[in-house]
């Protein structure tokens, strides 16, 4: 019966009376007010009415929390709710409130994108159809446009830029942006008849009082959840000429007040994106001064972080070459905790999209990798550390000082397509790296571990936890067959499980090309497992040295098995160790040292 579409920037007070203020007529203000109420205490009404609560990421702090009551179904709890934001935000509301349903704008495929740009050219007149062509060509022989694509809004600004800026497109975010500015101040020089200046850098120089003006306006609506400003705040900030200069320039716009009750128009920006961009612009300005130290608050703890990503990505393309100051303000925050292995998502994604955006993605990580180097053993606990560790050692695979990594140790939470996904990425790494990875593997994960020694490792360490499967045998003795692979370590967490040792022992008498093997059981070993892992250990052609420790019960066969092992070691000139050594013989300093301890206690045996 109702739709109340309301505009979460606006609101400050509680829902209903919003929908009250924001949409109905002020003329009859009283009773229409009491209509509403009475309605929406209507269960069945509410059950017909839908709330569209505009914009999440765009509301203010202070009113969260009546914004809540309808989010969790303590008011209004029978309506229909539709929110829309932007992604970060999303996450964030979605983990505090359970949803029927939830959608994701994912943007166009490869085949939208090209539709929209032949339709968009073909309506501004067919002989501009073959611009589009054109710009299709362009878009994919570049694979940072390629990624811009993707955005509806930024396709659009290709498409605009492309009118006017034919066969020289920018690659980057902030580019895109940066152009789109320029044109806009283009376009006001025209307009008010004024000489426009011929190259890019004095156009920036002539206007940067009123860019800066607007730009430091950008960033206080910012931290303050606004994305409109009044006329007098921003008479504060300069003389009233470049004010006026920066309210003409296209960037922002009057909006009529949506409030019935004691309007006051204000100015808003034509997109959240621009007015990040503006912010950045004035950040930047304010870095290159030694000016900005609000960093910490900005980009650390996550709250803050999805509120401000795109603005300090921004803030890297506009610096350039100059972003290595903020990169160094960040390692220097972070140097005594940070931790690679427990980079979460949305830092990943920062550090990798600002340095991407700054034209020196390898430069960048170089200098933040010099504060926060990544540790020499490793630890991946869960998938999403997994898949975040990748994304970033992907954009660090060319830096060899930065990458000394000894060790990598994975959880057995870690699924397998992930492991396998680390593997390709560390191969792709270990090109560049001076020294050879030792990988420590929970076996239980299964695929991926045959292929470890693909990428040029001939060290392995094995973690097996708990009682391996068909598959996870498979790939264990498939491990033992690779040729690169000179040493192997296996800790066996438990009783040793007799299929496991059936699978070494196949291995090992096989084509194995292992040279040194470190068995340790920190459990028991059965009386066949112990004949099977002599078997094996005898028949093999290429082993050099071995380590045997069984830190459980031994089997009955023990001494026995030992004892030929020791024989045929002998003739093979194989260094080695067994534990326990049950052939060395108890000396007469032992036994008094354990009289004397025997004599304090109470013990009869």
């Amino acid at each position: 019966k109702l739709v109340f579409l309301l505009k979460c920037r606006d609101i400050i007070k509680d829902v209903v009376e919003e929908i009250f203020e924001q949409l109905l007529p002020e003329d009859r203000k009283e009773k229409t007010k009491e209509a509403l109420d009475n309605f929406l205490e209507d269960l069945n009404n509410q059950k017909q009415t839908l709330i569209i609560l505009d914009g999440l990421d765009e509301l203010p702090d202070q009113s969260e929390d009546r914004v809540n009551k309808v989010l969790g179904r303590k008011k209004l709890s029978f309506c229909y709710v539709l929110a829309t934001t932007r992604q970060e935000k999303g996450i964030y509301t979605r983990e505090q409130f359970k949803f029927d349903l939830c959608l994701v704008i994912e943007g166009f495929s490869a085949e939208n994108s090209i539709e929209y740009r032949r339709k968009h050219f073909r309506s501004i007149g067919a002989k501009h159809s073959s611009k589009g062509e054109r710009l299709i060509e362009e878009i994919k022989g570049n694979p940072l446009l390629d990624e811009i694509r993707i955005n509806p809004l930024n396709l659009l600004l290709l498409c605009v830029v492309y009118e006017d800026h034919e066969g020289s497109l920018p690659s980057s975010s902030t580019g895109l942006y940066q152009t789109i500015v320029r044109c806009l101040l283009r376009k006001y020089c025209a307009r008010e008849e004024l000489k426009t200046p011929k190259k890019d850098e004095d156009l920036d120089k002539h206007f940067e009082i009123p860019i800066l003006a607007l730009g430091e306006l950008a960033w206080k609506c910012l931290l303050n959840d606004q994305l409109s400003f009044y006329e007098d705040e921003l008479e504060e900030l300069g003389r009233s000429n470049e004010n006026i200069v920066a309210r003409r320039l296209g960037l922002v716009y009057m909006e009529e007040s949506l409030r019935r009750l004691k309007p006051r128009h204000s100015y808003s920006f034509l997109h959240k994106t621009f007015q990040e961009y503006l912010a950045a612009a004035h950040i930047a300005h304010k870095f290159r001064g030694s000016e900005f130290q609000m960093l910490e608050q900005m980009l650390f703890p996550l709250s803050a972080r999805w509120k401000f990503k795109q603005v300090f990505v921004f803030v890297c393309g506009i610096l350039g070459e100059e972003a290595n100051i903020v990169f160094e303000q960040i390692g220097n925050m972070l140097q005594k905790q940070w931790d690679w292995s427990k980079c979460d998502f949305s830092t990943a994604h920062f550090f990798v999209d600002s340095w991407k955006e700054t034209g020196n993605a390898k430069g960048m990580a170089k200098t933040l990798c010099s504060f926060l180097p990544f540790s020499r053993p490793l630890h991946v606990w869960n998938n999403s550390q997994c898949n975040n560790l990748c994304y970033v050692l992907r954009e660090c695979s060319e830096l060899p000082e930065e990458l000394k990594v000894a060790e990598v140790h994975i959880s057995p939470f870690v699924a397998s397509d992930y492991v396998s996904h680390l593997i390709m990425v560390l191969k792709v790494v270990s090109k560049t790296l001076r020294e050879k990875l030792t990988f420590a593997l929970f076996a239980d994960v299964g695929k991926g571990v045959s292929k470890v020694p693909d990428f040029g490792l001939s060290s392995v360490r094995l973690r097996v936890c708990g009682s391996l499967g068909s598959f996870s045998l498979q790939e264990f003795e498939n491990l033992l067959l690779h040729k690169c692979l000179s040493s192997l370590s296996i800790t066996v967490c438990g009783d040793e499980q007799e299929s496991l040792v059936e699978t070494l022992t196949r291995g090992l008498a096989g084509e194995s090309a292992v040279k040194f093997l470190d068995l340790c059981v920190n459990g028991n070993l059965s009386f066949r497992g112990a004949s099977l892992l002599k078997q094996g250990i005898v028949r093999n052609r290429s082993l050099k040295g071995i380590k045997v420790s069984v830190n459980g019960e031994p089997p009955e066969n023990w001494q026995v098995v030992a004892k030929n092992l020791r024989a045929r070691f002998s003739e093979k000139a194989i260094v080695s160790e067994i534990h326990p050594n049950t052939f060395s013989k108890v000396k007469d300093s032992q036994v008094t040292h354990l009289n004397g301890l025997l004599s304090k206690t109470d013990l009869k045996q």
